[in-house]
């Protein structure tokens, strides 16, 4: 699947496919490309028995949901306190991923076989002629411009927190995963 939209005398281009990778039985990543929103999203679910594809599509769903009803709302009427130093998009997103936590963690609450579950997410919005990210745990935002990958996102994980303490060398973490990410791969 793929879609792509003009922006600023260029096209930004976006695709989405997930795979189950060697270790799983099913997959547990949700994904959505921008149509009418300039945003896209990537979630990858954890928990393995504990519903994390549950988690992935309700995050992603939670998000675009709020961002459709948000288009044209005022301020008010979001679920969580706007912060008047940021940009309405910025707010936006803030507050859907906020309010998808709140729903993953109330169904996980409610319900005993989504007890444990929980999501990454990783988004893209372009809004007000810059890109706004959004992003909670490890899966990646990587730019690719011409033959060159960037990654974006700084992964949320204690690897990640012990490399920056220099408690461990950056190649380190590689021996602890077993996936990729379900956002891209890096040679």
């Amino acid at each position: 699947m793929s879609t792509s939209f003009p922006l600023d005398g260029m096209r930004v281009r976006f695709s989405g496919e997930t795979n189950i990778g060697i270790t799983r039985d099913h997959n547990e990543d949700a994904f959505y490309l921008p149509t009418r929103e300039r945003l896209a999203i990537v979630a990858d679910g954890m928990g393995g028995h504990a519903s994390g594809e549950v988690a992935s599509r309700l995050a992603v769903d939670t998000i675009v949901g709020h961002f459709q009803t948000t288009e044209s709302d005022q301020d008010l009427t979001w679920p969580y306190k706007v912060d008047r130093s940021h940009r309405r998009q910025i707010n936006r997103l803030v507050s859907a991923i906020k309010l998808a936590n709140l729903k993953i963690h109330d169904e996980a609450e409610r319900n005993s076989e989504c007890h444990g579950m929980g999501t990454t997410v990783v988004s893209a919005l372009f809004a007000e002629g810059a890109l706004v990210v959004g992003h909670v745990g490890d899966s990646r935002l990587y730019r690719l411009r011409g033959d060159k990958l960037e990654q974006i996102t700084e992964d949320h994980s204690l690897l990640n927190d012990y490399v920056k303490m220099k408690r461990l060398s950056a190649a380190m973490p590689r021996l602890f995963h077993t996936r990729t990410s379900s956002c891209a791969r890096s040679a």
